[in-house]
């Protein structure tokens, strides 16, 4: 059996770069901290007492500024809980008064909005009788001046008001 190199026996898309390039530019790339963190992921223990020992520095931490250590910081812990609380109790009251005012005024808009409409639905249908009431006038002025420039003013008027009021009814008759 002839000895074949590794790269004949496996063809030459088995192997990639032989080169340790690739793997040098790896650990480059990798800050120190990432470095030891991988280096203390393979020793359980030791990742286990570094993770014990933050929580207890935490933890003492914690009690450290919770109070604990010092009982004149409790009272006062709970003089300022209570502080907080009425606190937030009376923005949480200010803010349903808030609520129910900005329901108020909305109402009072739509209200108010209801009132224009109905308004100008009066103001429109005011200016259309205005309108008819000046084309009335003008027709029973015209006919009136007419009558005033003839030799019987008063029999004129007499004959010419019943012409008249049958024109304007033929006239509303014809309008929609």
């Amino acid at each position: 059996m002839d000895a074949k190199r590794l790269d004949e026996r496996l063809g030459p898309n088995r192997l990639e770069d032989p080169s340790t390039t690739a793997v040098e530019a790896i650990f480059r790339d990798r800050t120190p901290v990432e470095r030891i963190v991988e280096q203390l992921y393979g020793r359980r223990a030791m990742l286990f007492g570094l993770l014990a020992a933050a929580v207890f520095v935490v933890w003492i931490i914690g009690y450290v500024m919770g109070g604990e250590f010092a009982p004149e910081a409790d009272a006062a812990g709970q003089a300022f809980m209570a502080e907080q609380a009425e606190l937030s109790s009376q923005q949480s009251a200010d803010l349903q008064d808030t609520r129910s005012s900005l329901a108020v005024a909305e109402g009072e808009g739509a209200f108010l909005r209801s009132q224009v409409s109905a308004l100008s639905e009066d103001a429109e249908r005011l200016q259309a009788a205005l309108n008819e009431s000046r084309l009335e006038m003008s027709i029973l002025i015209g006919i009136y001046e007419e009558c005033l420039s003839r030799l019987y003013p008063a029999e004129c008027i007499a004959s010419a008001r019943p012409a008249a009021e049958e024109f304007l009814a033929e006239f509303y008759a014809e309008t929609p």
